[in-house]
């Protein structure tokens, strides 16, 4: 071989090493995304995992923030990939939609980024990866319109079923990550997918939800307006709703305490009136969360437990929340960082809401194995809050929504 060829070969192998190398770290760094926030990225611990100095890791990334993009980069590319392979599936539109959810759920995909905080990237970066999810989303809605048409899926808002899956597959990473759940759990989430979309919840395809409870009348809370501790609840109660409402859109890491301070029309004396910093602020939203969360499974509940009415209530007033002015906190990669008492709250509403599922499998209300949607069913309404959606736009989305939920895709 010559000297020139054996140079050749050798770059050639560097390269192909520096770019496994680079994808080690991208991997890495999705994973501290997903269980802690994008703000969260460290690039010594990433190094020390891989036995590099943090030096090092300048050589592949200039900084934190263009390791983020790479990482939403690579997540973009990943959604993109699997949209390609369920295109050129040879099947049913049915099978090709299973095709994406099987992939963006497999083994690989648990060190995908979660695209929570684009507003951390530079704009022009924003736009692009937002344009990208959007032609994702558009292709998809596309394909599960092909299926209404031939007559595979009944007929159904297939834009919105197109919002509602892509969203349900970004809780499921979400919540595996949170709860330090293996990858096997993801392609269970992939299989509960599957049987929602081709039977939905309920037994009876018939099923309407009537009359459901109104979001405002659940939450007011009396003000006695002689009273200044009561005055002074319902102001930190408006913070942490007007809170939620900018970290939910936004994201926790890419919003300020002057963003929403400015959204308050207010100044940060206020904020830090109620809260010492944004961390306290957080966890504030999130105790202020759990127990909207446990409130409507309350309501859902005096519906009659393992109804039907009651299974669908929870999701209406779930819609209905996040669409508000003051919705719960979603819940966030930034869960990994609060104590451990958050988890186990978490895990517990989770609990209620699935043995309420539980009891109607049992009345036969609801088909087997139905309490499983519980872990992929918050993504049906968590996109809500970033939709940036107003009435009139989002006037029937939780009559939709419930309808999505109670008898899936499939005619």
């Amino acid at each position: 071989m010559s000297t020139a060829n054996t140079a050749l070969k050798a770059s050639e192998q560097g390269s192909s090493k520096r770019s496994r190398k680079r994808d080690r770290i991208i991997e890495l760094a999705s994973v501290q995304m997903n269980r802690r926030g994008a703000a969260s990225v460290d690039l010594a611990e990433i190094g020390t995992e891989l036995g590099m100095a943090r030096n090092s890791m300048y050589y592949y990334f200039k900084d934190k923030h263009a390791l983020t993009e790479a990482c939403y980069e690579a997540a973009v590319c990943y959604s993109e990939g699997s949209l390609r392979l369920a295109f050129d599936h040879n099947g049913t539109v049915t099978e090709k939609l299973l095709v994406f959810i099987t992939n963006s759920l497999n083994e690989q995909s648990h060190s995908i980024a979660v695209m929570s905080d684009l507003d951390l990237t530079e704009e022009g970066r924003s736009s692009d990866l937002g344009e990208r999810q959007s032609a994702v989303l558009n292709s998809l809605h596309e394909l599960i319109e092909a299926g209404v048409e031939n007559g595979e899926f009944r007929r159904l808002p297939s834009r919105l079923a197109a919002h509602v899956l892509i969203s349900m597959l970004e809780w499921k990473r979400l919540w595996c990550a949170f709860m330090g759940q293996d990858v096997s759990a993801l392609a269970d989430g992939a299989r509960d997918m599957e049987r929602w979309i081709r039977q939905g919840v309920l037994v009876d395809r018939t099923y309407r939800l009537q009359n459901p409870p109104k979001f405002n009348e659940v939450f007011t809370t009396p003000v006695n307006v002689m009273d200044p501790k009561s005055i002074n609840e319902q102001k930190r109660l408006f913070l942490l709703g007007a809170a939620s409402a900018l970290f939910n859109r936004r994201g926790i890491d890419a919003t300020t305490i002057d963003d929403i301070a400015a959204a308050l029309d207010s100044t940060k004396g206020f904020v830090y009136n109620h809260a010492e910093d944004k961390q306290q602020l957080v966890r504030m939203c999130y105790d202020r969360a759990f127990d909207m969360y446990e409130r409507i499974w309350e309501v859902s509940e005096k519906c009659g437990p393992g109804s039907a009415d009651s299974i669908l209530t929870s999701m209406h007033l779930h819609c209905q929340a996040q669409l508000s002015n003051t919705p719960p906190l979603t819940v966030q990669s930034q869960l990994g960082d609060l104590p451990l008492s958050y988890r186990a709250r978490s895990s517990a509403i989770r609990g209620k809401y699935a043995a309420g599922v539980r009891q109607a499998v049992k009345k036969k209300v609801a088909h087997p194995k139905s309490q499983k949607f519980v872990d992929i069913s918050p993504g049906a309404f968590f996109w809500l809050g970033k939709s940036g959606l107003t009435p009139p736009q989002s006037e029937n989305l939780p009559d939709q929504i419930a309808d999505l939920t109670a008898h899936g895709f499939c005619a």
